[in-house]
Order: C-alpha cells, then sequence, then structure tokens
C-alpha cells in the first residue's frame, strides 16, 4: 500500500505540475503540428466514423489526400491508440454531464485528458524502470535516485506535461515494459511472454519505426561470453514457432494503420514520408545531436551524463547487459 501511495503521489505530482503550467493558455494547446497528427486518429474514428468531418488545427500541414478527399496525415496511429482510453474518458464525461460538444478545440475536456494520460503512462514507464532495477541493486535508493534523475534530469518531464501529445513518453512506457518483461523470455519461455514481446516491439515499431533498434536488447540479453551465441541461437532454434506466433500481435497492432493507409490512398502500405528522409549518412553530425543549442541531447538531459561515466563499468562482463545498451545507443545516435 505505501509503494502504491508513493506512486500515486508522483502521477498527482506531475499532473499537478502540468496542470499548472497551462494556466490561461488557449484550450486544447497540446493539440497542434506533429501532436495533432498523432491525435486526430480518434475524433474522426469515435466521433465523425471518418475522416472528411474532422476540422483540422494545423491546416497547411494535415491536408486531404488527392483523389479521396480525406484528411491525411503523416503520423502513424500507436500514440492514438494509448490515448484512446483517456480521450474516450473525457468524451464520456461530457456525454453524461450532458454538454454539447462545440469541437475539440474549444473544450478544456481534451487537453485534460491528453496531459492524464501522458502523465500516466511516464509515471507507469518510471515504475517499470523502478521494478527493473531493483533486480540489480539490493540497496533500494540505488532505484530511487535514477528514478529520481530521470525525471527530474531529462526532458522526460517536459514530454509529460508540456507536449503530452508526442509520441516520446508513450516510446518511454513501451521500452520500459519490454525491458522488464525481457527476462522472463529467458527464464520460463511461455507462449504469451513471446505474444507480449512480439506486441511491445510492434508498437514501438508502429510509434516510430527507429524504435526498431530496442530489439537489440531481448536478442542480446543476458551475453556474458562468446559461447552464449551459439546458445542463444539454439534457443531461438528450439522456440521458433513461439517466435513466428510473436509476429501476430505485431501485425494486429498495425493492422488499423494499414485500414487507414488503404482507406484514404488506396495502398495497403504507403511510405507516408515521401521525401522526408535522411542526408547525412557519410557524415552524421553526431556533436550537433550532443551539443546543438536548439535541443543538443546532453544540454538538455543533463543527467544522462551519469549514464555515459557508468557505460564502461557495465561493459566489463557484460555487467546489467551493457553490450545491448551501449548497441542500442550507438544505433539510435547515429
Amino acid at each position: 500500500m505505501k509503494s502504491f501511495l508513493a506512486w500515486l503521489l508522483i502521477l498527482a505530482a506531475t499532473y499537478s505540475f502540468g496542470s499548472y503550467l497551462v494556466q490561461n493558455q488557449p484550450p486544447n494547446r497540446y493539440v497542434w503540428s506533429d501532436a495533432e497528427g498523432y491525435f486526430l486518429y480518434l475524433p474522426s474514428v469515435f466521433v465523425h466514423g471518418n475522416f472528411k468531418d474532422y476540422r483540422v488545427r494545423t491546416k497547411n500541414q494535415f491536408k486531404r489526400f488527392p483523389g479521396t478527399d480525406k484528411i491525411f496525415t503523416k503520423y502513424t496511429c500507436g500514440v492514438a491508440m494509448l490515448e484512446a482510453p483517456f480521450f474516450l474518458a473525457a468524451y464520456v464525461s461530457r456525454w453524461v454531464q450532458g454538454f454539447e460538444d462545440p469541437g475539440f478545440y474549444e473544450t478544456e475536456d481534451y487537453g485534460v485528458a491528453m496531459l492524464m494520460g501522458a502523465c500516466f503512462y511516464g509515471v507507469l514507464g518510471l515504475f517499470f524502470v523502478h521494478k527493473t532495477l531493483r533486480r540489480h541493486f539490493e540497496n533500494p535508493w540505488a532505484a530511487r535516485l535514477t528514478i529520481a534523475l530521470l525525471l527530474l534530469g531529462t526532458n522526460l518531464l517536459h514530454y509529460m506535461v508540456r507536449a503530452p501529445g508526442m509520441p516520446h513518453v508513450y516510446s518511454f512506457f513501451l521500452a520500459s515494459l519490454l525491458i522488464y518483461l525481457t527476462p522472463g523470455i529467458f527464464e520460463k519461455p511461455t507462449w504469451w511472454r513471446f505474444f507480449a514481446a512480439g506486441g511491445l516491439l510492434g508498437w514501438l515499431v508502429l510509434i516510430r519505426p527507429t524504435n526498431a533498434v530496442l530489439a537489440i536488447f531481448p536478442l542480446l540479453y543476458g551475453f556474458t561470453s562468446g559461447k552464449a551465441v551459439a546458445e542463444r541461437l539454439l534457443f531461438f532454434k528450439k522456440h521458433l514457432p513461439k517466435i513466428l506466433l510473436a509476429a501476430l500481435p505485431a501485425f494486429l497492432i498495425w493492422l488499423p494503420q494499414l485500414m487507414y493507409w488503404h482507406y484514404v490512398t488506396g495502398d495497403w502500405i504507403y511510405y507516408s514520408y515521401r521525401k522526408e528522409g535522411f542526408n547525412n549518412w557519410a557524415n552524421p553530425p553526431i556533436h550537433k545531436v550532443f551539443f546543438s543549442p536548439l535541443n543538443g541531447w546532453l544540454l538538455y538531459n543533463p543527467a544522462m551524463l551519469f549514464a555515459l561515466a557508468g557505460m564502461p563499468f557495465l561493459l566489463k562482463n557484460n555487467r546489467h547487459n551493457g553490450w545491448a545498451v551501449l548497441l542500442i545507443f550507438a544505433f539510435s545516435t547515429y
């Protein structure tokens, strides 16, 4: 009960902080630009029943697809699927109270729901990080201090309370849950554990394709020597049917997106970013990623200096799956 109340207090504190920051600002200030692209699935599906009647707020970004005249968003629906329970709670609340719905931008309810959802998933992600760390460290304060640094020393809090419509906090939650569940896959490789891992990876990739690098963690989990490679291959061979089953939840998670693409464009698979891509394969500006005044990673996440300083100690004997963490970090940075 004490643990539950402690986590509930963190959730209440983050939500209250977010509510304080947005006072006296326009209604639903969260639904704008990229965040609107993730959000617009919800009113279109649950309220209008189509993608024609949705009133776009960021008009220069979300236009009607040529030939079908339906609102097109290049952003996928993975975030909206996680936002849906909170969106529906706000919608039902207004219906129960008998309020007429003038639009999703003129009422506070949906902004409140979005803020509440981001705080919920952010704190739940911290909860699973804490559970994972308690497996590795006997002293509970090691896990508690890490949680405090993640919440107060990185931009996680910003994405919980200032940009709750963006995909970052939802990726954090799903990744934290995947890492927490990974040991069980190898300790007790049941069908449902593979099923859950496949669904989580599929969801992560749906939210952001670059999240696919997180598959490295379960692939390399528990490696301590070169012999582990052969053992892992034998493990995968033994449980190949379960691995194939893991593709089913990933497909089911992606199915609504495939249906949307077909509904709007006529194609089941559609590359929605078109000409947008990466142009620095041969000369990546890594220094800007870390230190640029505009969103430099270490400038806005100073607590990560502790993580980088500790990385060499993890690589010795692959403590706490240090090599998997390093590879994920390296690929993500590149």
